[in-house]
């Protein structure tokens, strides 16, 4: 599961916190984006939540201002595009 609107946070500069699956995890820690939540339980949302501080929200947008480089449609439509024209060979 990779949601859009993870890019639409990170094309926004925000820092996020997600479930822990494995799609949003790799692009999470891969640009280290914030923080991922091992669960669906209100307790450990919280505890994700809880932990972090001015410090590191503030690297983890500065991170998602970065990643904006790359996760994009200008920077991912190529693949895509590479991906179709395999298929249709």
């Amino acid at each position: 599961v990779l949601p859009n609107k993870i890019f639409e946070y990170v094309m926004a500069g925000l820092a996020v916190c997600v479930s822990a699956l494995p799609e949003m995890a790799a692009v999470v820690r891969g640009h280290d984006l914030g923080v991922l939540v091992e669960g669906m339980e209100p307790e450990k949302i919280a505890t994700a939540i809880n932990s972090l501080d001015r410090a590191r929200v503030d690297q983890f947008k500065r991170n998602a201002v970065k990643a904006a480089t790359e996760l994009n449609w200008e920077a991912e439509s190529p693949q895509l595009i590479a991906a179709y024209d395999r298929a249709l060979r």
